[in-house]
């Protein structure tokens, strides 16, 4: 009776410490998982950040270069229209001073 007693009893503390053991083992391996998602997660979330940042950066550079070679070309075409218009003038006064001296 007592043998039976005692093998019973190791069996229910084998059974319970290898039932603990894999509810140990399920809960460590469901924790790891979940760190690794939150992590992969938090990754995925930065790298996007950080595409979305360079974007943006790279769309306010290209505006500000647009912006720039705009201002740039306006600039350089008011300045020829300026000497244009100064030089038809230029001309147009010099032809009436010949035509009236003539």
């Amino acid at each position: 009776m007592l043998c039976a007693k005692a093998k019973r009893q190791q069996q229910c503390f084998i059974c319970a410490k290898a039932k603990r053991q894999q509810q140990c083992f399920i809960c460590a391996k469901a924790k790891r998982q979940q760190q690794c998602f939150i992590c992969a997660k938090a990754k995925r979330q930065q790298q996007m950040f950080s595409v979305a940042k360079a974007k943006r950066q790279l769309q306010m550079f290209y505006l500000c270069e647009s912006e720039a070679s705009a201002t740039n070309v306006f600039c350089s075409e008011s300045k020829a229209s300026a000497t244009n218009v100064l030089s038809v003038r230029k001309r147009s006064v010099s032809n009436c001073f010949i035509c009236a001296k003539a």
